[in-house]
């Protein structure tokens, strides 16, 4: 059982989930009985949880259930030779290629909103191309799916987990800024404040069907 995002889970939800850990039973809603389950759990999340138990935001003894071997992904942008290989998979299916030079763009973003920002350019661009009746992706496809390469590449490192956390709300819901901000537990006129220090545009998050 794949858990995405965990570090997201309210109080309440921790505690049903601790005790399913706990347990091996799950009780379905409406129902009386509980059933036993058998799982292999894989949790996720972007968030440091570490720093969420002694804030008191997320369970340590849930984190204790979680934890049995963890594995540490560095974020997308301290791994650039990745990079090609996951663009040429989430192009596998589509008939579509990249040029160099739009490749070489892709290598220069800091991708903020890591492998799932990436995907979603990849999708987007490709989307671009095959509704013009072409098949490959150019270095003008990107203009309008990435933000600008920004000049300072040392960007303080508050910031750069502010963007991940900002994009990362933004492409779970479709750029609606919205629910973004109910998903980040903020209100709707800071995030647009904040997107607008970051320099992040909400409609490069939006799908293009």
């Amino acid at each position: 059982l794949f858990l995405d995002e965990v570090g997201e889970l309210a109080e309440g939800v921790q505690a049903k989930l601790l005790r399913v850990l706990e347990t091996d039973e799950v009780r379905a809603v409406g129902e009386d009985q509980t059933t036993r389950v058998n799982v292999r759990v894989v949790a996720a999340t972007n968030r440091d949880v570490d720093g969420m138990v002694e804030s008191g935001k997320f369970r340590a003894d849930l984190l204790y259930r979680l934890t049995g071997l963890r594995v540490v992904l560095p974020s997308l942008r301290e791994r650039q030779e990745d990079i090609p290989l996951l663009v040429t998979h989430f192009l596998a299916d589509s008939g579509v290629t990249i040029e160099s030079l739009a490749l070489e763009r892709m290598l220069l973003y800091p991708w903020p909103g890591n492998v799932r920002e990436l995907k979603h350019a990849v999708t987007t661009a490709s989307a671009i191309v095959r509704r013009r009746g072409e098949d490959e992706i150019s270095e003008d496809d990107l203009t309008d799916v990435i933000a600008e390469i920004p000049d300072d590449a040392n960007e303080s490192t508050d910031d750069a987990r502010e963007s991940e956390r900002v994009i990362e709300a933004l492409l779970q819901t479709n750029g609606d800024v919205t629910h973004a901000a109910q998903l980040l537990g903020s209100s709707r006129s800071a995030l647009y404040e904040t997107m607008r220090r970051l320099k992040i545009d909400p409609r490069a998050y939006r799908s293009r069907r």
